[in-house]
């Protein structure tokens, strides 16, 4: 999938590759491919969908897995973006205020 782009990457994972590697019984890469797809998903802009994906892949990989942590990781990192982002926003709303 590396030589495609966009929506056509997203659709050979969503729709060539997971269902292959579900197929053929590849959890470990299953899981990965997901951990991919989520990333992809969120790097277009589809955050919701590409935490769906995030989730699922920590749903199949083992504990000990990297992918797995990376997943854990970037969820947590949108969470963080999303809790500081308001703030930024509201401080740089309030500094508007005093300054206006």
């Amino acid at each position: 999938d590396e030589k495609l782009w966009g929506d056509d990457k997203l659709e050979f994972m969503k729709n060539k590759q997971i269902p292959l590697l579900e197929a053929k019984g590849f959890t470990v890469a299953l899981g990965r491919e997901w951990h991919w797809l989520g990333r992809e998903l969120i790097n277009q802009g589809k955050t919701d969908e590409g935490v769906d994906a995030l989730k699922r892949a920590i749903s199949i990989l083992p504990e000990s897995d990297a992918y797995r942590a990376l997943s854990e990781s970037i969820l947590e990192l949108l969470k963080l973006r999303e809790e500081f982002g308001k703030e930024a926003e509201e401080s740089r709303i309030n500094m508007l205020a005093l300054s206006s």
